[in-house]
This record gives structure tokens, C-alpha cells and sequence, in this order.
């Protein structure tokens, strides 16, 4: 068999691999629902720190443009509004709502074979729909895909 031969049926493998384009099946560097959780960048003490820091902001500062629906659920649990309009939410309500808060659910898909359980220790990789998007290292700027392509 020749060199040229041999290079030609792996060329052909690796695209008929991908022919289904991304997504077109499972990854064996990552799939639907790996379990992670190893990854910790804070000491446990940082993140008491971090979200006793978000409790305060959200109590002290709050949200600027919240829908009337998120502002009337507030305001029913203990929260206000203040001079300037910001949706305030004192820290009792934002614990208790952290405590009762849903820790496993799905996200359903079209077809069920992607349907994604999130909960634990699941990871899930995704664009939430949003397009593939590319940032310059040397001008901060963001790039479409198709622009980033072109410019290879």
C-alpha cells in the first residue's frame, strides 16, 4: 500500500467522524452530564466572604430594572424599593429563598435524548443558544466565528 493510499483512508475517517458537524454526537473529551465538582478556586472561607458580600449588595444596592413581576414577588416577601427606584432585598428573604430553592430540575430538549439533568455535580457544556464568538487577545475585541474563520 502506498503512503499516499494510507494518508487518503485516514483522511477519510476523520471526516466522516465529523460529518455530523458539532454537536452531532457525544465527545469523548466531555459528555452530557460528566461529573465534576473538583475545581475549587476559593477556600470555603472566601465563599462566606463572597456571599455574605452579594447579600449586602443586594440588600444595599439591589437591582436597577427588575420586571414588575420580580418586584412584586419581592416587595410580598419583605423587600423594597428605593428612592431611586432600585429593587431592595433584605438579607432574611434572600437566605430563606437560598434554603428553599429547587436544587435538581431538567432542562427538556426537543428530542429527549439531550435533555440535561444539572443537578450535583453535572457538567454541561452549551452556547444557551447564544453564537460561537471569538475575543482578540491583543484588542479585547469580540469577533463572530464566521469573521475569525475568514481571517485565518
Amino acid at each position: 500500500m502506498t503512503e499516499h493510499h494510507r494518508r487518503g483512508k485516514a483522511r477519510a475517517k476523520r471526516l466522516a467522524m465529523r460529518e455530523g458537524g458539532a454537536g452531532a454526537g457525544p465527545s469523548e473529551a466531555i459528555w452530557p452530564g460528566v461529573s465534576g465538582g473538583n475545581y475549587r478556586p476559593f477556600t470555603a472561607s472566601e465563599v462566606d466572604r463572597i456571599h455574605a458580600t452579594v447579600i449586602q449588595i443586594l440588600e444595599t444596592v439591589g437591582l436597577q430594572n427588575a420586571t414588575e413581576r420580580c418586584i412584586n414577588t419581592v416587595l410580598r416577601g419583605g423587600g423594597r424599593l428605593s428612592d431611586g427606584g432600585r429593587l431592595l432585598m433584605p438579607a432574611k428573604l434572600v437566605e430563606e429563598m437560598l434554603h428553599v430553592a429547587g436544587r435538581e430540575f431538567n432542562l427538556y430538549a426537543l428530542n429527549s435524548d439531550y435533555d440535561i439533568d444539572p443537578s450535583a455535580t453535572r457538567i454541561h457544556l452549551g452556547t444557551s443558544g447564544a453564537a460561537v464568538s471569538v475575543v482578540d487577545s491583543k484588542t479585547f475585541c469580540q469577533l463572530t466565528a464566521v469573521r475569525s474563520a475568514a481571517a485565518r
